[in-house]
């Protein structure tokens, strides 16, 4: 159950880190 528990953490956070990294421009112009 643990390790399910962790995965599901990761997954979105995974995705996030995705998302920052291929479009650097909807970061710049979103963040600012």
């Amino acid at each position: 159950m643990g390790m399910i528990g962790a995965r599901r953490l990761l997954l979105p956070v995974k995705a996030s880190a995705s998302l920052s990294l291929t479009s650097p421009i909807w970061t710049g112009e979103g963040g600012g």
